[in-house]
């Protein structure tokens, strides 16, 4: 008898990580991902769809960093998404130094930054207490043209919840928020 052959479909690949982890079986999916990794080599987009995975879990910091290390054990480059996604959970553990070593390091590779990277930027500013920072961030996604997801409004309400007295308001004013 004949041996059937088929190629690899990646699409169905990714689709069914992707699924394992939106429905919250993000370790079933990194696990599926490293044993089939003969006939799926490893790139950045499964890793990526794992990052996704750990960032969509509610105070887990490590996974994610062990994800960002595994990445780089395998010889894996992150690319822009993978850097997103990596701020974004850095920013949502409140680790300010973290992220903003981490933006460096994308923007040093030339990646661009995007305004999910931002807006996570802001957010971790604005609660470690790093007002004009959080305020210049606003400023540069204004220069550079970009829309935030929320508004401006909703950015700057987040960071006028952290103004302190009468001078920080006026300073925010009139940054034009």
């Amino acid at each position: 008898m004949e041996s059937i052959r088929a190629s690899p479909d990646h699409n169905a690949f990714y689709t069914l990580l992707s699924a394992l982890c939106q429905n919250g079986n993000v370790e079933e999916a990194e696990e599926f991902m490293l044993n089939n990794k003969k006939l799926f080599p490893l790139d950045t987009d499964g890793f990526n769809i794992i990052l996704y995975g750990w960032s969509s879990v509610i105070d887990v910091e490590h996974e994610p960093k062990r994800v960002w290390r595994d990445m780089a054990r395998c010889c894996i480059m992150p690319n822009a998404d993978s850097y997103k996604l990596m701020i974004s959970c850095l920013s949502r553990a409140r680790k300010l130094f973290d992220s903003l070593k981490l933006y460096d390091e994308m923007k040093r590779k030339g990646w661009i930054a995007g305004i999910e990277v931002y807006n996570s930027l802001i957010c971790v500013l604005a609660n470690e207490n790093c007002l004009d920072q959080a305020l210049n961030t606003l400023k540069k996604i204004k220069e550079l043209g970009l829309r935030t997801h929320c508004g401006e409004k909703t950015v700057g309400n987040m960071i006028q919840n952290h103004v302190d007295g009468v001078s920080d308001f006026f300073r925010f004013r009139a940054c034009g928020i």
